[in-house]
């Protein structure tokens, strides 16, 4: 802010001036004094303060700053020794009169708020600026604790500043030399609760839920803190310890630390942010299932829509697979357990390393469906059957594929699920379907929409993200194959092609068992 005025020259006399040239009269002066605000000590560029808006200061009517005007020349003699300017509300106003040096320029500094204590003893006229002038005086300064108004918040918002004459109008530049520290609040915090399915009430998980939260008796540094925009400010003096604080919310006392705040430079500003967690259960909360969610180590269910590659999941190596199908009316798999028809969940990686479907050339396995058509395909949703089929004959190194004890060793919660298997290609249809937007609806050949359907998948892999999935990439030379636990015929077996170039197309295609060699994605029911 800039605030401007022509001093008033005062009747009291000011006898035995140093210097030895003309009196330079204040009262010709135009006083401007700028505050350059506060930097973010995060370095963010062009994030400098603006007025009145963010942590600037804003003089008001009665405030003072002290000014001293030095010799350029030699002994660098004071010609004015901390002159008190008052603002008025408008302007400033004081008796600047000093005596000039001939072949002098002199030196001009001002700090704030006033102090008419300083002794020579803590200045150093020899400085080229102010915060060599002021340094002894400023590392002597111990702030005040309490700074829970405006007027106490400014008797520790030190500043001081290089004067520049132009004409008759002399400008300081305001720099602060504490560092700032604004503490944000939750409206919101963390409150554990117990969650269950809308669809059965039975299966349930422990979480926590966002609660509304009002924070009150709020203190930093065992003070009550002051308020500025709904956000809370303290100046500290570089260097000390961090700062604490403590607030009431919900009936609760918490405590925090600014950790980092003492190493806060001066001029700069750092934004905490606070996050909380109530002790208190709050009610239970019903979860809609649906396709996205993400389905955790211990059986929890988190909502898909509130995650993001930019905003991912937490603790995500607890992950284990994306929520595709929810209780779909076609899923007849009579050798499922009926609690275990909530959803069904695709792993976050392959299993395996390319595996062949048999290591053999077989006829038909009894009791899994040959699929030789688009509507034998898409009423395929036995997987698990399927799959049974295969453990049943007791070689699971005979079928590589499903040999899920060797090639898939994520953990699921004991009880909770099916346990992995490989999907049949009609659960294939509705992962494309659900997560990959990609429908088959007349052909067994989709064109063009491979690599929509494969970002669209992996986008919601991204919300776990890291070395924890392993994406569709349908432009790898080998991996654009997956495996199905239906058959075609005979030694083939039931595929899904992502087919690489171009957009390429998306094929339900087949792949010989025994000497075909590609990816194996498994599912789980629960």
């Amino acid at each position: 802010m800039m605030l401007a005025l022509a001093l008033l020259a005062m009747s009291c006399n000011k006898e035995d001036l140093p210097g030895n040239g003309e009196e330079v009269n204040g009262g010709a002066l135009t006083i401007n004094v700028v505050d350059k605000g506060y930097a973010s000590q995060d370095s963010v560029p062009d994030t400098k303060a603006t007025t009145d808006g963010s942590y600037k200061t804003t003089f008001g009517e009665g405030d003072e700053i002290g000014v001293y005007v030095v010799s350029g020349l030699e002994g660098n003699q004071i010609l004015l020794n901390n002159e008190k300017l008052t603002y008025s509300g408008s302007g400033w106003t004081g008796d600047l009169r000093y005596k000039k040096i001939e072949g002098d320029s002199p030196k001009f500094f001002a700090y704030y708020p006033y102090d008419g204590s300083i002794s020579s003893e803590k200045l150093t006229a020899s400085a080229s600026d102010a915060e060599g002038f002021f340094a002894t005086y400023l590392s002597g300064i111990t702030l005040p604790t309490d700074q829970s108004d405006a007027g106490k918040y400014s008797k520790a918002d030190i500043m001081v500043g290089d004067g520049s004459l132009a004409g008759t109008a002399l400008t300081f530049g305001m720099e602060h030399q504490m560092g700032l520290v604004v503490v944000e609040l939750p409206t919101q915090a963390e409150q554990p609760c117990t969650y269950k399915l809308s669809t059965d009430a039975s299966y349930t998980w422990e979480g926590v839920k966002m609660t509304s939260v009002s924070c009150t008796d709020v203190k930093l540094n065992s003070q009550n803190a002051l308020l500025v925009d709904g956000k809370y400010r303290y100046l500290v003096k570089p260097g000390t310890e961090d700062l604490s604080g403590s607030f009431s919310m919900a009936s609760e006392s918490k405590t925090f630390t600014c950790t980092g705040s003492s190493a806060i430079t001066a001029g700069s500003y750092k934004i905490y942010k606070v996050s909380v967690k109530l002790n208190t259960r709050g009610a239970d909360e019903e979860h809609i299932l649906k396709k996205g969610d993400l389905y955790m180590a211990d059986g929890s269910i988190l909502n898909g829509d509130l995650y993001s590659s930019e905003t991912p999941i937490p603790n995500p190596e607890d992950c284990r697979g994306i929520v595709f199908s929810v209780k779909n009316p076609y899923d007849e798999d009579t050798n499922l357990d009926t609690k275990f028809t909530h959803g069904l969940v695709l792993a976050l990686k392959d299993a395996g390393s390319y595996p062949k479907w048999s290591k053999s050339y077989d006829i038909d396995q009894g009791g899994i469906k040959n699929c030789q058509s688009l509507q034998d395909c898409k009423e395929d949703l036995v997987g698990y059957s399927n799959n049974k089929t295969i453990w049943e004959k007791g070689s699971p190194d005979a079928f590589p594929a499903f040999n899920v004890k060797e090639n898939y060793t994520q953990t699921l919660p004991e009880g909770k699920t099916s346990g992995w298997f490989l999907p049949s290609i009609g659960q294939w249809i509705y992962i494309l379907s659900n997560l990959g937007e990609a429908n088959f609806t007349d052909s067994e050949r989709i064109e063009g929409v491979s690599a929509s359907a494969a970002n669209k998948i992996d986008s919601y892999l991204d919300k776990v993200g890291g070395s924890y999935v392993q994406k569709i990439d349908y432009k790898s030379y080998r991996g654009t194959s997956f495996w199905s636990s239906s058959e075609y015929l005979n030694g083939f077996a039931r595929t899904l092609n992502f087919i690489s170039g171009g957009d390429g197309d998306l094929i339900l295609s087949i792949g010989e068992k025994h000497n075909s060699t590609d990816r194996a994605r498994y599912i789980f029911a629960f």
